[in-house]
């Protein structure tokens, strides 16, 4: 199990550092966060020290970077600045984990392509939230799924963002019609080998039968080796520490 962090903070990253280290082997690793902003040297710097003090018996606990897209200036992803810091996360095998919008999914798909050894989580689907932007949405993640194989897609943020629009909890037979097409969508576009399962949870406050009902209609027709993969075999695979 990995621990992925919510909030650009240091102190989340320290607390969820301690649960792992204290864990015994039951969380293998933790998606950080690190203020990575400037991209050069002192960029480094901030996520060399981060990784150094996650390894632990020789093993880094510190497996993938979250940099919170959703609050940084849309060029900074394909500007030249990165460099750096994204050459020390291909050498450690630091996964990029991209929590971008919807209408920012063609601007990944250009930093992707430009760090074709990296590999890349798209968050939440990029959270499109309704059908006026779903044309948009599938055309950009088709690309981005076609020509960019180091990126991986996340399968999480769906019922948090359709009930937005609600501003109550919805019963999952409300929440299905709207999410089965993105989900049919994402499996077109990469198939079982690069997408992971995610619930909402805690963010969704459902029962734990309630999401088992809904992940099985999400996956109804696909074969028991293809929900391996996207419900636990492509997930270990990326945040195993190397």
């Amino acid at each position: 199990m990995a621990l992925i962090q919510v909030t650009p903070t240091q102190d989340e990253t320290d607390r969820l550092m301690t649960m792992a280290a204290k864990s015994n082997g039951k969380i293998s690793g933790l998606v950080g966060w690190c203020d990575i902003t400037d991209g050069g040297a002192e960029a480094v710097a901030n996520l060399q020290e981060r990784y150094k003090k996650s390894i632990i018996n020789d093993v880094p606990l510190l497996v993938g970077l979250c940099p919170m897209l959703e609050g940084i200036q849309q060029d900074w992803l394909t500007s030249l600045i990165l460099r750096p810091v994204i050459k020390y996360m291909i050498e450690k095998k630091i996964v990029f984990e991209a929590r971008v919008r919807h209408d920012n999914v063609h601007l990944l798909a250009k930093f992707a392509k430009q760090y074709p050894k990296l590999t890349v989580v798209l968050d939440h689907i990029s959270k499109p939230r309704d059908h006026a932007q779903l044309d948009a949405w599938r055309k950009d993640l088709k690309i981005l799924s076609k020509q960019s194989k180091n990126v991986y897609c996340k399968m999480s943020g769906m019922y948090c963002e359709v009930t937005k629009d609600f501003g109550r909890n919805l019963d999952m037979a409300e929440v299905m019609p709207r999410v089965a097409p993105m989900l049919n969508h994402m499996i077109k576009c990469f198939g079982s080998k690069r997408l992971m399962w995610s619930s909402d949870c805690p963010a969704a406050i459902r029962t734990h039968q309630e999401w088992n009902n809904f992940t099985s209609q999400c996956f109804e027709g696909l074969t028991t080796n293809q929900l391996i993969d996207i419900f636990f075999g492509n997930a270990s695979k990326i945040y195993t520490p190397k």
